[in-house]
């Protein structure tokens, strides 16, 4: 081929020859299928022509010595887009698509690989981006050139894609088809797994097959600080193209069954791993591999739908402590797959997790259901262990709604059953329910037992993510004692540690507390800053209950400092979710403080509202919800000119305010600060 290239006469002799004084650069491209050959000709020229450099372009090295290896990584995003568009340009006469979001969404999904980049921007002379896009799920009908002249490798993403597939060995291959059954990449022992449990591969062999598909460039390796040190993946069109060979020689579905199994086998022990002092490695499985999770869930229950109900009952416990509002609907949809064929333990587990997760995302009433039903499938089998889980489960879900009362009996309850059974962990947390319930009902003495409790329990618990609580519940406490400084400090403390371990959900719910407590202590501008930084992180866990009780505090904290209407728009938009799903935490308190707002701006109706919801707070025995109401109402009955009215309805408001001092401050008392001066 040399001679021909340079097409000199006389063979080798010749060339040799004539290269001897020469200068310049040799390229052998794609030499990838000629190794060998292509090792022994740079050998060749290289001794025979000081002068010469060889660049040779090859999936596999050529071994010679002296080589400079130079790997090619795929494009960075932004080198794609300027690819792109000058491509592009060029097939739409110097016209270049200018919808920069949408060049920016097509090259991201094109993987950085040139070759894609090219047949893509080829595609715009006959198609507009968002199409190109969309067609992208069938990459290699839409990633070709069908008007160009070059070689099919060169016109075809496929067919490149094809060449460097047909090289492969036997156990590369099937490399490939174990990597393309990971959504989200896979570690080491992950890849082996698959390998040697689907597709008869040594276990011994998948660290030689990774390499040689990592030295093809056909697989990505990422060094991510996580427990996990190196993850392979692969691009998504060398994953395209991978599923479907895999599923020609019928090896996708035993590698696929095989990567279900391994989730399902890393569930088995998560809820116990997530719950120990090797939680972040546990969570770090659960956050790293979601991807993976809701693909073996995706082949399970189409499948093997026990094996779904496996996965998410192993997984659901890391969900709720990561926050992960997604939960619910895998754990419900696994249920559904398995059907009737759910033993009635594995149902309750799975039901009793979907409940918490719903009444963390504010799904109260679904989640009601889902706990009770586990609770009666739990009395039918007899059940002790979930007997007591449930109760205890069930008390998180109804405070929530406020019913404290009730929490505290389901918690006894609990208790009571636990005490037969050796579950340090599920009393500690046990009591943490109870000690809220008892701190939100204003109870010192319950709460001061609680805590006692919480604290004998979680020296028998290692785990970082109860212990924040236990933190957090030491700090709810000073709140209803009254020492506002020590519950800034360990509300602090339980916040700053969930950030750092990444309970993003808990995070946000003591910042919230911490908010309060904040103002509580007289900084009623820190706390507004605290309820809004809970609020924003409420909003990206997606705990939309957590965010609507967080701007009931923040309209308190703000109209206490004046700001008016950023109190009645933060009230409003609590208010409105509240009655789109019909109850909520300090559901009363946001429509009481809006009652008070309008009746301050002279709304005629706001009078009757307050008077109905003093009725309710009374019945209900809502301390708060009453000291703001009767407050309001004197300050309406004062602007009206009854002077009597108002007097008699601050003396109520002042004789109910020391059951709710944990809770306010005179200085959230905005109406009663306007009539006594008046």
């Amino acid at each position: 081929m040399l001679v021909a290239a340079f097409g000199v006469t006389g063979g080798e002799t010749a060339l040799f020859e004539r290269l001897r004084a020469a200068h310049g650069v040799l390229v052998l491209d794609n030499c990838e299928h000629l190794v060998g050959a292509a090792a022994a000709i740079a050998t060749r020229v290289l001794d025979a022509a000081p002068g010469i450099r060889v660049l040779c372009t090859t999936q596999v090295p050529l071994e010679v010595d002296g080589a400079v290896r130079y790997e090619l990584a795929p494009l960075e995003l932004d080198d794609a887009i300027e690819l792109f568009t000058r491509r592009a340009a060029a097939q739409r006469t110097n016209r270049a698509p200018s919808d920069e979001a949408a060049i920016h969404e097509l090259c991201r999904a094109l993987d950085g690989l040139p070759l894609a980049i090219e047949l893509a921007a080829a595609r715009t002379k006959t198609l507009p981006l968002d199409e190109i896009t969309r067609r992208l799920d069938d990459r290699f009908a839409v990633l070709q050139d069908p008007t160009s002249t070059k070689p099919e490798r060169r016109r075809a993403l496929k067919a490149t894609i094809g060449w460097s597939y047909d090289l492969l060995f036997p156990d590369d291959k099937r490399g490939l088809w174990a990597l393309a059954t990971f959504a989200g990449g896979a570690t080491l022992p992950a890849v082996e797994f698959v390998l040697e449990t689907g597709l008869d591969v040594p276990g011994s062999a998948a660290i030689d097959v990774v390499g040689r598909l990592a030295a093809r460039s056909l697989v990505i390796i990422d060094d991510v600080d996580t427990a996990f040190t190196f993850r392979y993946r692969l691009l998504d069109s060398i994953r395209a193209f991978a599923l479907d060979a895999g599923a020609d020689a019928g090896g996708l579905e035993p590698a696929a069954a095989s990567h279900a199994r391994w989730f399902a086998d890393l569930a088995a022990g998560s809820t116990a791993g997530v719950r120990s002092g090797e939680q972040g490695r546990h969570l770090a499985i659960a956050r790293n591999e979601r991807a993976n999770i809701d693909a073996a869930l995706s082949w399970s229950a189409t499948h093997e739908p026990q094996l779904a109900l496996d996965i998410v009952n192993g997984f659901g416990w890391a969900w709720v402590v990561l926050g992960d509002s997604r939960g619910a609907q895998r754990i419900q949809s696994a249920l559904a797959a398995v059907g009737s064929g759910a033993s009635p333990r594995d149902r309750a587990v799975a039901l009793l997790l979907a409940g918490w997760i719903e009444a963390s995302t504010g799904d109260l009433e679904t989640a009601r259901r889902d706990v009770v039903q586990a609770l009666d499938i739990a009395d039918d089998i007899v059940d002790v262990d979930l007997q007591a889980r449930g109760s205890y489960y069930l008390a998180y879900v109804v405070s929530h709604e406020g019913e404290w009362d009730r929490a505290l009996d389901l918690t006894d309850r609990a208790d009571a059953l636990y005490q037969g059974l050796d579950r340090p962990w599920d009393q500690a947390a046990n009591w943490l329910f109870a000690a809220r319930a008892a701190i939100s009902a204003g109870d010192p003495v319950r709460g001061r037992e609680a805590r006692d409790q919480v604290l004998q329990w979680l020296t028998a618990v290692d785990d970082p993510w109860l212990h924040a609580r236990g933190e957090a519940m030491l700090g709810e406490l000073a709140r209803l004692e009254h020492r506002f400084d020590d519950a800034v400090e360990h509300l602090g403390r339980a916040a700053e540690q969930s950030r750092q371990l990444g309970f993003l959900q808990t995070e946000a719910y003591q910042v919230s507390s911490l908010g309060r407590a904040q103002s509580q202590a007289g900084d009623h501008e820190t706390g507004a800053q605290s309820l809004h930084l809970a609020i924003e992180k409420a909003e990206a866990t997606g705990d939309v209950r957590l965010a609507a009780l967080a701007r009931v505090h923040l309209g308190r904290v703000l109209r206490a400092i004046g700001r008016t209407e950023d109190a009645r728009a933060a009230l409003e938009s609590a208010s409105a979710w509240h009655r789109a799903v019909g109850s909520g935490e300090q559901y009363a308190l946001g429509e009481c403080l809006l009652a008070a707002l309008d009746a301050a701006d002279g709304v005629p109706a706001a009078a009757d509202r307050l008077d109905a919801i003093l009725e309710d707070a009374r019945r209900n025995d809502e301390a708060h919800v009453e000291v703001f109401a009767l407050d309001a109402l004197a300050r309406a009955a004062a602007t009206a000119g009854d002077t009597a009215t108002a007097r008699e309805r601050l003396e109520q408001a002042d004789a109910r305010f020391a059951a709710a001092s944990h809770f306010i401050t005179e200085q959230d008392r905005v109406d009663s600060a306007v009539v006594r001066v008046t």
